[in-house]
């Protein structure tokens, strides 16, 4: 098949339903990628990707939040993505209404050529 089609419901749950497995369930390779969803006015874990060397995208599906990057609360509201650095120390945090976010992740690679027409 050449695609696989799944919801947000549909996708494995783990760590009490915080983070859905989409990387996993879709078949991807190429990029790790999870939806997490944070209940009002929690926090996901903090961290930074330091050690892979991995960049992460983070885009806001639903509800609002802040994304503390190294001691900054940097708004992360409806239609935001925030790009942050592997050796950042990054952590999202909820609002009073939630957070859904997709967070996309790769170190980059001497083989990664972008699409030029989305370059």
């Amino acid at each position: 098949m050449s695609y696989v089609r799944k919801t947000i419901d549909e996708l494995t749950s783990r760590f009490e339903g915080a983070v859905r497995l989409a990387r996993k369930d879709l078949g991807i390779t190429a990029f790790g990628c999870q939806v997490f969803e944070l209940p009002p006015n929690a926090a996901a874990h903090r961290h930074s990707e330091a050690a892979t060397g991995q960049q992460e995208l983070y885009v806001n599906l639903d509800g609002r939040g802040w994304i503390e990057i190294d001691g900054h609360d940097v708004e992360f509201g409806p239609r935001t993505l925030i790009h942050v650095a592997p050796e950042a120390i990054r952590q999202p945090r909820a609002a009073t209404d939630g957070l859904t976010y997709l967070c996309v992740g790769a170190a980059p690679e001497p083989t990664f050529r972008p699409n030029i027409k989305f370059d």
